[in-house]
């Protein structure tokens, strides 16, 4: 089923009510962490070599095939500078496209606006995706993922009926260029074989996998793999935050990205808010309430728990060796489909009762949407936990040489002696001449 234009007008503006609503004050947040790696002029030498490279080239971070992060990161640069506000602005408007396009992928599924209005808003308030996908703009590469993805989802309701490869194009290229962006995305390569799998078995309205389809996708992805490999030089650098050398801690991060995403809620820095406590009650019930209604829910209802399961699992693969709460952005739509569909569950099972669920699944999301603020709130300029990352960052730049002369540093010395004396400005309007001296590639 196509969208119509009122259902995917409906959609947007709760997407942007929602972005707006969580982070309407996100400007505040000023640069912390990878934004001053990110935030620099690249030469056209720099800009090609990425193609055939690792997307860093000055040592500081492991190795990644990105180079549309570094692309679309040098355009943002070029474009805004280091203006906080249009940056901030830019990301949310990059996140609100990416949380629009997944309800729309929901309502299309479950043929219900209301579903893919709840959809949107969750994905958009989702304290995982606050973290992964948020206001912060190092996280440009994982909100372009999350759309990539969405749009391949999108093409995939339109091409399922034809097993051919080259009637999966589109799909096809939307995980590619993803995947340009980061690696992650190619795990909707196979991931969609099994959505395919379990819309067949469930619905039964799309044809079922044949071994030919399966074999073509499979060796045209193992094509692209391998050459990948080759132009990195590697299959990729190790991630920062791996486990430790113990299975107990391997176990550990192999499971992490499931339990922050689907259970339970907290800050990236440890710190825990009452908020956050509410929010882990709120999402154990919901977890609750799939089982319960797995197994009396109608067919949508169970297509979209399905999918989020698997979903969920597929995406968690590629950080389950170095788990961070900033690598949860795809896992968060599985997430997403999981809640989407306990929530059609209940609402088919109980059609009388459908303000009820309503009126819970809105609870939902405005709890976890003051979560995502309270994730949010600890990375102002001047917290302990920005000062903490501040710390983090000059072990970097002190070690790597091509960094050691960075204006960054002395940068870190001036922002915390103003933190500590209540004089705190932004860097625009701290140190305007040295940032001038930046873009125009003096500094």
């Amino acid at each position: 089923m196509k969208p119509y234009p009122r259902a995917a007008i409906v959609i947007a503006i709760v997407a942007i009510l929602a972005v707006a609503l969580t982070y309407f004050d996100a400007a505040r947040l000023g640069f912390f962490w990878d934004d001053y790696l990110i935030l620099r002029p690249r030469p056209w030498t720099e800009l090609l070599r990425v193609w055939h490279g690792s997307w860093d080239t000055t040592g500081i971070v492991p190795l990644f095939y990105r180079p549309l992060a570094v692309w679309t990161d040098t355009a943002a640069f070029t474009l805004l500078g280091f203006d906080e506000r249009w940056l901030r602005l830019t990301a949310l408007v990059e996140l609100g496209l990416g949380a629009w396009l997944v309800g729309l992928f929901v309502y299309r599924e479950a043929a219900s606006v209301w579903l893919g209005a709840f959809a949107s808003a969750l994905f958009a308030v989702h304290p995982a995706v606050s973290q992964s996908a948020g206001p912060w703009w190092f996280e440009q590469n994982h909100r372009f993922s999350v759309i990539l993805v969405a749009l391949a989802l999108l093409a995939w309701q339109s091409r399922r009926s034809a097993l051919t490869w080259i009637s999966w194009w589109p799909i096809h290229l939307s995980i590619l260029v993803g995947s340009w962006f980061k690696e992650d995305v190619l795990a909707l390569a196979p991931l969609l074989l099994v959505l395919q799998w379990w819309r067949a078995r469930v619905a039964a309205d799309i044809p079922r996998l044949t071994p030919r389809f399966v074999a073509a996708v499979t060796a045209a992805w193992a094509l692209w793999f391998g050459f990948r490999w080759w132009l990195l030089g590697v299959v990729a650098g190790r991630p920062i935050g791996g486990a430790l050398d113990d299975w107990a801690d391997r176990l550990h991060h192999a499971g992490r990205g499931l339990w922050l995403t689907f259970i339970r809620v907290r800050a990236m820095q440890g710190e825990v808010a009452f908020v956050h406590q509410v929010a882990t009650i709120a999402l154990v019930i919901a977890a609750a309430l799939a089982l319960w209604t797995a197994r009396r829910a109608s067919i949508r209802a169970r297509v979209l728990m399905g999918y989020g399961l698997v979903a969920g699992a597929a995406f968690n693969l590629p950080v389950a060796l170095a788990s961070y709460p900033t690598r949860y952005h795809l896992i968060a739509i599985g997430a997403v489909f999981l809640l989407t569909g306990t929530a059609a569950g209940l609402f088919d099972a109980a059609p009388h009762r459908r303000f009820v669920v309503a009126a819970t699944s809105t609870t939902l999301v405005v709890v976890l949407a003051l979560s995502s603020r309270a994730n949010m709130r600890i990375y102002a300029p001047c917290t302990e936990a920005n000062l903490h990352l501040d710390v983090e960052l000059r072990t970097w730049l002190e070690r790597t040489p091509y960094w050691t002369h960075s204006w960054i540093l002395p940068w870190l010395d001036d922002k915390a002696i103003r933190c500590a004396e209540h004089r705190y400005v932004p860097v625009t309007i701290a140190i305007p001449d040295v940032l001038r001296g930046v873009r125009e590639g003096r500094r």
